[in-house]
């Protein structure tokens, strides 16, 4: 399955949500800007993606409406972790991914 990460910067929160799927889930994962990627490149990240995975809730306002459909919300809170590998980040990251991968990332 094809999995998009979406956060502010697309290098914190969403990239610990991508490198959790890919070495632990065995998906493939890509992270992405919900401020700074381009929209055209942010529109071809989302049609490309079987899952959009937003990091906060406010982040689906940046999801092109058709692809709303495949949104889930990872609400790891605000950005105040510093790195992807955050310990507290981590954690909240693997629970969600881990309950998720049991229902078979059914949305």
């Amino acid at each position: 399955m094809k999995f998009l990460t979406v956060c502010a910067g697309g290098n914190i929160r969403s990239r610990a949500a991508a490198y959790r799927l890919m070495y632990h889930h065995d998906q493939d994962a890509l992270s992405a800007s919900a401020d700074k990627q381009p929209e055209e490149t942010f529109r071809m990240l989302c049609a490309w993606a079987d899952r959009i995975v937003i990091m906060q809730p406010q982040f689906v306002a940046r999801i092109p409406a058709a692809a709303r459909i495949k949104v889930v919300l990872c609400d790891v809170g605000e950005d105040n972790y510093g790195s992807p590998w955050h310990f507290e980040l981590q954690e909240k990251v693997k629970r969600f991914l881990d309950i998720w991968a049991k229902n078979g990332f059914a949305l």
